[in-house]
């Protein structure tokens, strides 16, 4: 299960490319410029031309060099474990919110049942089993729950009762089964919606952070940085737009 999509030899190939690349682009919108390098007492000078070569040549190959990486890196792209465990809460919101509308009906039915009666069967069960209680899928649909039998016991006996032998108590429970879905309803559309919106999100946040901050964003830095480095572009505006930091001198005596 993948925690991370890139491999850590990608996002150091990606950090590498940054840094040359931030490296060309400051040196071009200041004109820094290395006239000598000292080493072991001596001034070597050296060649601006011999500057541009080096970054050029290091800037070439830290981008072809990320490219690839991370091209093989997507072709082989997993599923990062918060996806997969906010992928499956969307999987089961349906199965949770059947679940909530058939017990708040059972209860409700059962508030209105005479003393002795109750739903007859489990609302879940083989399918052998009539269910007292039989749900339609809520999700895409408007929901719809049936009675379909009511037990009641006397004494030790115990009978079951149907549709035609109680029609004004069954015509109660259709009423009070269609007021609860029709107040439940909303809660339903809107748990659906944010489900889908929720999923759409975390696909796209993903798809943001693999394909642009981490793929686009460097590549277009890395050629903007390669068109300066070859004086294709101007960037004096960086100048324009770079905070100016107040100098302070201080004389000891």
């Amino acid at each position: 299960m993948a925690t991370d999509p890139l491999e850590k030899s990608t996002r150091d190939a990606k950090r590498n490319l940054l840094l040359v690349s931030v490296a060309i682009i400051t040196i071009k919108a200041f004109n820094v410029t290395v006239e000598k390098i000292p080493l072991g007492g001596l001034s070597i000078n050296f060649d601006p031309g011999a500057l541009g070569f080096l970054l050029a040549g290091a800037l070439l190959y830290f981008f072809v060099t990320f490219l690839l990486y991370f091209y093989i890196d997507v072709r082989n792209l997993e599923v990062t474990k918060h996806q997969q465990e906010h992928a499956k809460q969307s999987r089961e919101a349906p199965t949770r919110y059947n679940s909530k509308l058939n017990h708040i009906v059972a209860e409700r039915i059962e508030g209105i049942l005479a003393t002795g009666q109750s739903l007859a069967t489990a609302m879940s069960g083989p399918p052998e089993v009539t269910k007292s209680v039989r749900p339609t899928q809520i999700f895409g649909g408007r929901p719809r729950l049936v009675v379909v039998e009511i037990s009641q016991t006397k004494g030790n006996s115990y009978s079951t009762l149907v549709r035609a032998d109680d029609p004004a108590l069954f015509e109660n429970i259709d009423d009070l089964i269609a007021q609860t879905t029709r107040t439940f309803w909303w809660r339903i559309k809107a748990n659906e919606l944010w489900h889908r919106v929720s999923s759409l999100r975390v696909a796209w946040t993903y798809r943001f952070r693999i394909f642009f901050v981490d793929g686009v964003f460097p590549a277009l830095l890395a050629l903007y940085a390669l068109a300066a480095l070859f004086n294709f572009v101007s960037l004096d505006w960086i100048r324009s737009y770079s905070p100016t930091l107040k100098t302070t001198s201080v004389i000891v005596k």
